[in-house]
């Protein structure tokens, strides 16, 4: 199977073929296309507790960005030839071991990123993969979940972790009809399934961002309201929410904690200085007067890692309604690994989720 990885190789060799680098921000990621077998199964062995799947779409995540060049620093120094990308995947189940009751043969999948702990023994909890551009991935059954048939592999490898993550947020702020919710980075992957999820809540929902929203890129969000920071940074919000979703808070805590009316929920889940390569472009929050305002306000400050698994499923039950669809910015070949990566690290103009397909 022909896969995508980053890789130090110049010329071509036996299994890899350089794509040429993508550039992000100051560095320079080499691509290549390699070649990767179909790993050993044993059903009866070690593989009886697990599945063995083929993937057949994959993207990346901001946090994809980090481990990116981390990786690519490894290279640098000497530790192998290749080291594969992405977090969410879209694949088949392929092989099942002898003990595997919760997967079949034959079942379209995406990863399932429960966190803190899973109901079974033996499956880690959290981000099911660095490296699904491998193509190839054994993994614990409780790791995947089936995805209906209104779901294809690009809507399914642009899914999974953004959904968990919304639904679980919009879950733990118990934000429902009647309530006005303030989205900050309203253009990152994670920020449009947040507004998506509280659209389909009945929220009364303000999507903030650098710079205005053209027709067409507002009409993934349609019904929300959209605030220019770049013409207007920060405007007068001061007590105007009842809640604050934000996916960085070393860009935004400081400030957005002063939007929130008394009773307040401002929720979290991440940080823009993941890699010493962009940590100047984040401002550490004044945290003294960030709790000064939580205490006389009563509000509620609360950090997000990912979700449930219940948020996952409530989250593919909405896409099966129609209601919660991923938005996809683009979708790539092989061929075309360069443009995937850059476009998926690197584009200020990218909207939504960019996905590579290995299916025909």
């Amino acid at each position: 199977m022909l896969t995508l990885a980053l890789s130090p190789v110049t010329e071509p060799r036996r299994g890899i073929q350089p794509l040429g680098a993508a550039t992000v921000g100051r560095v320079d990621l080499p691509l290549a296309r390699v070649a990767v077998a179909r790993p050993p199964f044993d059903p009866a062995g070690d593989g009886r507790g697990l599945c063995l799947v083929q993937v057949e779409a994959f993207s990346c995540n901001f946090r994809d960005r980090a481990i990116s060049i981390t990786s690519h620093e490894q290279l640098a120094q000497g530790h192998g030839r290749v080291a594969f990308l992405g977090s969410e995947f879209f694949g088949r189940v392929v092989e099942v071991g002898d003990d595997v009751t919760g997967v079949r043969v034959g079942d379209r999948v995406i990863p399932d990123a429960t966190y803190p702990v899973r109901s079974v023994p033996g499956a880690a909890p959290g981000i099911v993969t660095n490296h699904a551009s491998r193509g190839w991935l054994v993994l614990h059954p409780d790791q995947v979940v089936a995805v209906p048939d209104t779901m294809g592999p690009r809507e399914g490898a642009a899914f999974s972790l953004g959904a968990q993550t919304a639904c679980s947020m919009v879950r733990r702020t118990a934000v429902g009809p009647g309530d006005r919710a303030l989205v900050l980075s309203g253009r990152s992957n994670t920020s449009l399934f947040i507004a998506r999820r509280l659209l389909a809540a009945g929220v009364d929902v303000h999507v903030a961002s650098r710079g205005p929203w053209d027709a067409e890129a507002a009409g993934v969000l349609a019904g929300a309201t959209f605030i220019d920071t770049l013409t207007d940074p920060w405007p007068d919000l001061a007590r105007s929410f009842d809640a604050v979703f934000d996916p960085f808070f070393d860009l935004h805590l400081g400030r957005a904690v002063d939007t929130l009316d008394f009773g307040g929920r401002y929720i979290t889940c991440g940080l823009q200085g993941q890699h010493r390569a962009f940590a100047e472009e984040a401002t550490p929050p004044g945290l003294g007067e960030v709790l000064t305002t939580a205490i006389v306000r009563n509000l509620s400050l609360m950090g997000n890692c990912i979700g449930q698994r219940r948020d996952l499923l409530d989250a593919l039950d909405l896409h099966e309604q129609g209601v919660f669809d991923p938005v996809i910015d683009s979708t790539w070949d092989l061929g075309d690994g360069v443009g995937f990566v850059e476009r998926s690290f690197a584009d200020s103009g990218r909207l939504g989720k960019v996905v590579m397909t290995y299916a025909g």
